[in-house]
């Protein structure tokens, strides 16, 4: 009986370490597809987490560049309000040249006309006491004529430029 035991034991004992061999091997694979799997996931979940990490750094280079956006429309708001306070003082300052080549002028045609109504220039040249006399008053005639022309030229000259820097600041703050 010992022997059948034996006998048994060693013909049975087989079956049953390969049943048992099979199943570790069953089970070894299944835990590696479970490590596949795994892995898969971990792999799934790295690039998912770098893709957004990518965007938050793509988010945060968008926020710097409007943000310097911002800054340089600042900047050139400023730059503007600053021309526009200089050409608002050219303009004021060449107002006030015009004004007073105006009161200017003014005086040169009241003195003009006070001088016309009391003396002819005839009468004014012809008085001379000799021909040198006469030719300095004829000159000082011509030159008191061309110095009111200019006079004249000058002050449509300032209004031009007065226009012009009115039209600049129109255009500044039309741009703004």
């Amino acid at each position: 009986m010992k022997r059948i035991l034996t006998y048994l034991l060693i013909w049975v004992a087989p079956f049953a370490m390969a049943q048992s061999v099979s199943s570790l091997q069953q089970q070894q694979k299944d835990l590696e597809k479970q490590i596949a799997t795994t892995n898969k996931m971990l792999q799934q979940t790295q690039s998912n987490k770098k893709v957004t990490l990518n965007k938050l750094e793509l988010l945060n280079q968008n926020i710097k560049t409007q943000r310097k956006l911002i800054s340089n429309l600042n900047q050139e708001i400023t730059a503007l309000d600053q021309q526009m306070n200089t050409l608002q003082a050219s303009k004021k300052q060449l107002q006030g040249e015009l004004t007073d080549l105006q009161d200017e002028y003014a005086r040169l045609v009241r003195q003009a006309h006070y001088t016309q109504m009391h003396q002819s220039p005839l009468i004014f040249l012809f008085s001379s006491q000799n021909f040198q006399q006469l030719l300095r008053r004829l000159r000082y005639i011509r030159e008191f004529s061309y110095y009111r022309s200019q006079q004249i030229e000058k002050i449509n000259t300032k209004k031009q430029e007065i226009e012009d820097k009115n039209a600049q600041l129109n255009a500044n703050r039309k741009n703004k």
